[in-house]
């Protein structure tokens, strides 16, 4: 069973260490797309 929990928490650690760089290139990659289409509007 302790060994079943720690491979879950293994899983999911590794899962957040995988999903968070990609949600936060994500939403860095729309403020700078965005802010693209401001500038470019507004010049």
């Amino acid at each position: 069973m302790n060994s079943r929990n720690d491979e879950e928490e293994k899983s999911r650690r590794v899962n957040w260490s995988i999903w968070l760089p990609i949600i936060v290139i994500t939403i860095g990659a729309a403020i700078w797309f965005f802010l693209f289409i401001i500038l470019d509007f507004g010049a």
